[in-house]
């Protein structure tokens, strides 16, 4: 297991974090981030919104 699970960078704003052992991350980002690149360039995307199940590596649906 990596000690690293998260990363922070308060500018321009990006917190990246991740499972111990899995290959998924969640990352966050301020209007200020995504205004000097887009992560749909380089990663797969799922987009988040408020409706989104919190345990999101478990959905609902599978339960």
């Amino acid at each position: 297991m990596s000690p690293i699970w998260a990363l922070h960078l308060s500018e321009p704003g990006i917190l990246i974090a991740s499972e111990f052992d899995g290959t998924e991350a969640l990352i966050a980002m301020t209007d200020n981030a995504f205004e000097i690149d887009d992560p749909h360039d380089y990663f797969e995307i799922e987009a988040v919104d408020e409706t989104m199940h919190s345990d999101w590596l478990n959905p609902k649906e599978e339960f």
